[in-house]
Order: C-alpha cells, then structure tokens, then sequence
C-alpha cells in the first residue's frame, strides 16, 4: 500500500456508503483514497475519475463498460473490482487494497530470482487482463506493487477496451506514461493502436527499470526516436526476453502468453541454440518438448548457469552466436550435443540432420539422462568437454593455410571467453578472466598450424625479456607505420606479413577509434602472454 496522507480542504470525506481515511495516490486521471467498507473495518481503495474525463462521453461510455468488464477478473496478481458508481458526475471504483512497496522505490536492480517474480507475475497479470479484452495501458513502476513474495499490477483505470482500439484523449494527448509507453501509441504519424502487443512493451519496460533501478528511456516520445538500450546490465535468464519485447514493431513482440511458456523454461537442464530462422531449430524444440524435456531456447552464454545439455543445430554457414555458445558451454563444463544440418560431418555429433531427421526415442532417452545427470551411464551421446570447438575451428583454417580464418576464430573465442563478444573489445579485467588453458590451446595450434611464424609464441618473441615492448612498438614490428593508416586489405596483410590475430578487431574504415580498441584488447593480452608464455 502506498504511503497515506491526510485529506485535504477540497476532499469529501464520505463517497457514498465509504467512509474516507485519506488519500493513496493523484494524477491527471483522479485521485485514490483510501476508505472503509461500510459495516466493517476492512480497508478499500477507492478511484475517483476526474470530471474533465468523465464529462467525456466517448471516454464515460468506455470506461463504464471496462469497469463491468473488470468485475469478472479474477487473478492472484490484480486487485479485485469489488465495487463501482458509475453514475455519479464523477464515478469511482472500489477494489482491495494492496499492501506492500511499489517497484517505483528501487534505488537499484533486483536480484535474478526476485526479478523472474516481478517477470511471471505481471505477465500472468496481463493475461488475466486480456483475456477479458481490456489492455492496461499504462504498465509501469508505480502501477506494480511488491506485497510479499507477489508482485500485483495495480491501476488498470485508464485501460482501453479492445473493441474501440483509439487513443484515450480529451485534448488530442496521449493517455499514459511516455517512458514506458509503446512506440506505435506516441508516432505522431499513425493512428495510435492500443493492444496486448502495447502492454507488452511497456512490460519491457518495466523489466529493465526492476532489473536495473532506471528507465530504458527518458524526456517526450523517446521510445519512437530512441534505439533499444543496452541491455549488458538485465541477468541473463530475461535478457533475450526483454530485448525481443522493446521491439518497435508491435507484429514482432512475442506474445503474453509466450512470454509465460519462456519464463517456465528459466533454469531448464537443456538449452537449445540453433542461430536464427532456421524452421528445423523449431521442430526439434517441438520434438524435445513433446518428449518431456524442459528446453530453453537461448543463443545467451548466462542461460547456461543451470543447464547440464547444450544442444547446438549446425549448419554449412557459421554462426557466431552457436560459436560462442559452444565455447561458453565447454568453458562451464556443460556438454554439448551437435545436430548437424548441413555442411562437413563433425567428429562428434548427436545427430546427423542433413536430411531433416529428428532424434529417435533412444536418443531422447540419452538425452535425458544427460539433463538428468546420470551422464555416466550413457555412452551413446559424445560429450564435448575435452575438445573445444572454438580451437577445433582455428587448427582447421590453419591447416588450409587460411590465417585470415584462424585469425577471425581466434579473436572471436579470446573475446567470447573474455565476456566481450558484443562489445567488439576487451580491457585488463576482462582478458584477466580468460581460461589459462584456452590461451595455451589457442597458443599450441597457432604455433604448429604455423611452424612457429605465426600467434603467441611468434609475438612473444618480439617481446625479449625486459625489453619494454608495448603495443606502438608492435605496430610498428608487424609492419604498420602512423596506427590512424593502419592498412586496409587486412587479408594481405596477415598473410603476407603479421605474426599475430589482433588486427581483426578493426573497423571497416581504420581510424584512431579503432586503434584505441586494439591498444587497450592488445595490451591486455599481451600482460597474459608475458605470464603464460615467458
């Protein structure tokens, strides 16, 4: 319940039969009091519409209908309508009180598990609210209350009814809370078009500020002009989620009722990572899930804090977010599990799809058994943990000749094991949290895929003890002149001369801020090669 102050001068101090105690909350849609029930002494809140809004005819008329609508909800997440006027000059509504904090007081995120809480329970609260045609409409910190180990969804007073899909306006201005409201509802260039997709943008929203303590946008329609905000600080088990929710597009947002079937799956023992678009990822999920197996679908290396399977769909085109799971999985000791759709037969693989097939029983029962952890008792299923694929990719381009290859797998991994995928770059805290022995593998391959001219080995040799060399002596070494004219046929250039794989982090024009990347990445590996290899 929020904090109550006392009724002011133009406050009534009876709505009817309800006894006034004082005032709950105000905005521009009417005030909340907090009252009595008559005959008891069980507290109610009561809202009281505005009469700008109720002398509204279109407005009064939708509003009406919603609240006799809201007396048939029934969900643990939304307050029960227990009462309403709708024919005073300024109508009310009676529901229950809810006790407890609102999201609106954090300071900062909440933890994992307290955030999933907020997450499940106010989209079953959405779902609740549209499955009898009404959208919230204004879902947002201050409208969701902590009481206990719930989350409720309070206020859905300004909701529009399904049935006349408008803008609720008196004065051509957009009901609802700019921040959190959803794109398609403040474009000046199309007619506003409330809907469940709406709400769940503003779910979004919501998510990011409970999982970080501020607003994933600011200032007047910037969810129209703003680009989605980085989401390196939302936990891993809702980032994909929350990412795929703030989309522009409302035809591009999942479902409420998805989002609910990908929340169950948080925590899931196997995670599928099959890249993007592929309609065979989707059958085998249908297959897994149809099997009994908890899956969740994620191309997130976090998803993998709880799961025992990683099962990887191959195919003949790389794809950076399998590569990267699977580096992460093996880092983790999580094995992983390849179903190959197309391209060259791997040494291990679960599954060989090419032609569209899907696992079998006995291979599902394998699988299970993995999710399970009785992994020692199955001797059909190839586990990982001993060959990591991501050096497995470099040997193979080095063995072709193919440094360009090598050097592209190699940045990708060192920069994947470094948490830095995304970012493109990596300082001294990140490189310090790469495996030892993935630096030393990345180091054996280059060194014999190479005969010693090439990676590691061949720059630490530049690199005498105690000479000082730092990274604009290197540049120079590998046969750059000024850094800003770093040369931009790269492919000849670390064929024909380079001993190394950091020129990759460049950009597609060379400048001093690409230069800045590779000093900061380079230096830091180079602190590493000094220990590892001196």
């Amino acid at each position: 319940m929020s904090e109550v102050t006392g009724l002011g001068p133009g406050d009534p101090r009876r709505l009817g039969p309800y006894r006034l105690l004082g005032r709950l909350g105000a905005g521009g849609m009417g005030v909340v009091y907090l009252a009595v029930w008559p005959g008891t002494d069980r507290q109610v809140a009561i809202k009281v519409i505005n009469r700008s809004y109720a002398e509204v005819p279109k407005y009064r008329t939708r509003f009406e209908r919603e609240v006799r609508t809201a007396t048939l909800i029934r969900s643990p997440h939304v307050p029960q309508l227990l009462d309403s006027n709708l024919e005073s000059d300024e109508p009310y509504v009676v529901t229950e009180v809810v006790r407890g904090t609102s999201l609106a007081g954090l300071e900062r995120g909440l933890t994992a598990d307290r955030l999933l809480t907020v997450a499940r329970d106010t989209a079953q609260a959405l779902l609740d609210i549209h499955a009898h045609q009404i959208v919230h409409r204004d879902l947002k910190p201050s409208n969701v209350m902590m009481a206990g180990e719930r989350a409720i969804v309070i206020d859905f007073g300004i909701a529009a009814d399904l049935s006349d899909l408008v803008r609720v306006t008196t004065t051509d201005h957009v009901v609802g809370t700019l921040p959190y409201l959803a794109p398609e509802l403040v474009d000046p260039r199309r007619t506003a078009q409330a809907s469940p997709a709406s709400d769940v943008f503003s779910w979004g929203c919501l998510l990011y500020f409970a999982a970080t303590g501020r607003a994933a946008f600011s200032g007047v329609g910037t969810t129209l002009t703003q680009p989605i905000p980085d989401l390196v600080a939302v936990p891993g088990v809702v980032r994909e989620l929350v990412a795929r929710t703030l989309d522009k597009r409302p035809e591009q947002r999942p479902s409420v009722r998805s989002i609910l079937d990908e929340l169950a799956t948080v925590g899931a023992e196997v995670v599928l990572c099959g890249g993007k678009g592929r309609s065979y990822t989707a059958q085998l999920l249908s297959r897994l899930v149809n099997f009994g197996l908890a899956v969740r679908v994620s191309a997130d290396p976090d998803s993998l804090a709880d799961a025992r399977v990683l099962v990887v769909v191959v195919s003949e085109r790389p794809d950076a977010a399998v590569r990267d799971m699977r580096l992460a999985a093996v880092q983790r000791g999580v094995t992983v599990l390849v179903v190959l759709v197309g391209g060259h037969h791997e040494t291990d693989v679960f599954l060989d799809a090419r032609t569209g097939a899907l696992p079998d029983d006995a291979q599902l029962r394998a699988l299970r058994e993995l999710a399970a952890g009785r992994n020692d008792s199955v001797t059909t299923t190839p586990r990982e943990a001993t060959t990591d694929p991501a050096v497995a990719e470099i040997a193979a381009a080095l063995a072709e000749g193919d440094l360009v290859t090598a050097d592209l797998h190699t940045t990708a991994a060192l920069l994947a094991a470094a948490g830095c995928a995304s970012l493109g770059w990596a300082g001294l805290d990140e490189v310090a949290s790469i495996g030892e022995r993935l630096l030393r593998d990345c180091a054996r391959v280059w060194h014999e895929g190479t005969d010693g001219k090439h990676g590691f080995r061949a720059q630490r040799l530049l690199m005498a003890d105690g000479n000082g060399t730092e990274v604009a002596d290197l540049a120079h070494l590998f046969g750059w002149g000024d850094p800003a004219s770093i040369p931009a046929d790269y492919p000849a250039w670390v064929t024909g001369a380079g001993p190394g794989f950091f020129p990759t982090l460049r950009h597609e024009v060379p400048s001093g801020a690409w230069f800045d990347d590779w000093n900061v990445t380079v230096s830091a590996l180079y602190g590493r090669i000094r220990s590892e290899f001196s």
